[in-house]
């Protein structure tokens, strides 16, 4: 998972959250080059959706957790759907 900000820059990653309302992030979107300012901005009042953000180099075995009932990313992955309608600055 993506832990600082460096880190989000120079790697190329995958989203692998649930898709937010208005199709503004979904599931399986690629960034290179760092993540979008209106992504960030998004990130920065939810702050649970930077966990969701994978380098591709570790998208199988993230896909292999998320599906691992009980599990960190499991559990973070549910407490985003859980709060969809809560999601702030998302179009």
């Amino acid at each position: 998972m993506a832990k600082n900000k460096q880190e989000t820059i120079s790697k190329t990653l995958m989203y692998l959250g649930p898709n937010l309302k208005g199709g503004v992030l979904l599931n399986g979107s690629v960034f290179r080059n760092g993540i979008p300012d209106f992504i960030k901005k998004i990130i920065e009042d939810n702050p649970l959706l930077e966990e969701m953000f994978v380098d591709v180099d570790r998208v199988s075995e993230f896909k292999h957790a998320l599906e691992t009932l009980g599990s960190e990313e499991n559990r973070i992955f549910r407490n985003i759907l859980g709060m969809q309608g809560e999601v702030k600055n998302v179009v």
